[in-house]
């Protein structure tokens, strides 16, 4: 049994490219393959990787006041 395709809409392809530029990277080029993935390359200029792939943990803990404060620090990133 074949994979049919996934149908995309303008609408998605809009979502993914202010998703891209909300987390800073400037957008150079948009591709959408048979298959109904989107591929956004872009330059994402003075930020590293590390900054725009992965917030999930803490950079310098070492205290749990510093936790505390990176935690409360995410919360308000999330609701914003």
């Amino acid at each position: 049994m074949a994979r049919r395709t996934i149908p995309f809409t303008l609408d998605a392809v809009k979502r993914a490219i202010m998703a891209v530029k909300a987390a800073g990277v400037d957008v150079r080029t948009i591709s959408v393959r048979p298959d109904g993935t989107v591929v956004i390359n872009g330059d994402n200029g003075n930020n590293s990787q590390n900054e725009l792939a992965d917030r999930s943990q803490p950079e310098n803990l070492n205290s749990l006041d510093d936790y505390f404060a990176w935690r409360e620090k995410d919360a308000r990133r999330d609701r914003a």
